[in-house]
């Protein structure tokens, strides 16, 4: 891919921009995760940067899976597996796939002003249910939004969709760390979330009228190779992987396995210990959590360690530091070092999501 070239006005577009692709991890391809579970009613992550919120009524299984257009050169596709149904979506009901960009990566599209420029996104997608489906731009509030229709011609099959749009010169949107876009695939929604396509309004409108309802019946719903850019339409970025976990990892870090998160600290009694770490910068402090209360392993200076039993509570900074205290059933050391371990079955996990 060549760099792109600076003149008179801008950014040549006659050539390849590193980095023009404003949606991370397009390709699917990190998903620190792993395969998750949303409940009914309930919002969740599945591979990095992408979330998802259910409805009332239909759950959802969320994974990085293999199956990918034909001939695209893309390893990974996000599949939502709906695994309970609702066939019948009330008037405050929607369901949907989103990617979240933050204000400070989409700075330079002068959304709310005179000067927005426009865009393209273009993905692939396959569903269910053949018919009319719709993906929306909105602000972090959620009060200004731009709904579009695209139609799905054969179920299950991966079809390619792009789409050309000029960005909103009113409302207030954020080019702080707070979300600075929103892209909104709906898998259905109720009257409350219905607005006109092909038009910027003061309102949060995931859909047009013609929505299908994509979880009426369990099944699939996919994305592959999604981009959006200043302009129109260019070839997929296709970054190194490398890249896109450490753009990922500026939301979400789980470190998973034996030793994969280490803290050193001071024994403060023969139960407990004080523990710190850098984990390196996030975008905001993050929350952390931890998979079980024995997810460590609490090693003092005078023997071979012993499970944590308590499920820590994290102080954290956006810089990376972070530091709790563990404690454990008996046998440690009063004043000695202490070294916190994770575990091969177990993970500790660090989320500043938008």
């Amino acid at each position: 891919m060549a760099v792109s070239t600076v003149g008179p006005t801008g950014l040549s577009s006659a050539v390849g921009q590193l980095g023009k692709n404003l949606i991370q991890n397009g390709k699917f391809e990190v998903n620190q995760r792993g395969s998750t579970t949303v409940a009914a009613g309930a919002a969740g992550y599945g591979p990095d940067r992408w979330s998802v919120l259910s409805g009332a009524t239909a759950a959802y299984t969320l994974t990085s899976d293999t199956s990918v257009p034909a001939g695209q050169g893309f390893l990974n596709s996000f599949k939502v597996d709906i695994t309970t149904a609702d066939s019948s979506i009330s008037s405050g009901e929607n369901y949907y796939v989103e990617h979240r960009i933050e204000g400070s990566d989409c700075r330079h599209l002068m959304l709310g002003t005179a000067n927005a420029k426009t865009v393209t996104l273009q993905f692939w997608a396959r569903s269910q249910v053949t018919g009319i489906h719709c993906v929306s731009l909105q602000n972090n509030a959620s009060n200004r939004s731009y709904p579009f229709e695209y139609t799905i011609a054969t179920a299950d099959t991966w079809e390619y969709f792009t789409e050309t749009i000029a960005l909103d010169t009113g409302g207030t949107w954020l080019t702080t760390t707070g979300i600075g876009l929103r892209v909104r695939w709906s898998l259905g929604a109720g009257s409350s979330y219905q607005g006109t396509g092909d038009t910027w309004e003061a309102a949060r409108d995931d859909c047009t009228s013609n929505q299908v309802n994509a979880v009426a019946s369990t099944g699939q719903f996919g994305l592959a190779g999604v981009q959006l850019e200043v302009g129109s339409a260019t070839d997929f970025e296709n970054e190194p992987v490398s890249v896109s976990l450490a753009k990922a990892q500026r939301y979400f870090k789980r470190f998973s396995g034996a030793a994969a998160l280490v803290l050193s600290g001071t024994c403060r009694s023969t139960t407990a210990a004080s523990v710190n770490a850098n984990i390196g910068p996030m975008r905001a402090a993050p929350t952390g959590s931890v998979s079980a209360a024995a997810w460590s392993n609490v090693v003092d200076d005078s023997d071979s360690g012993r499970d944590s039993n308590n499920t820590p509570s994290w102080t954290t900074n956006a810089d990376g530091g972070v530091s709790t205290s563990v404690t454990v059933a008996s046998g440690l050391t009063d004043g000695n070092g202490v070294v916190v371990e994770g575990k091969a079955s177990q993970y500790a996990q660090f989320s500043a999501e938008l």
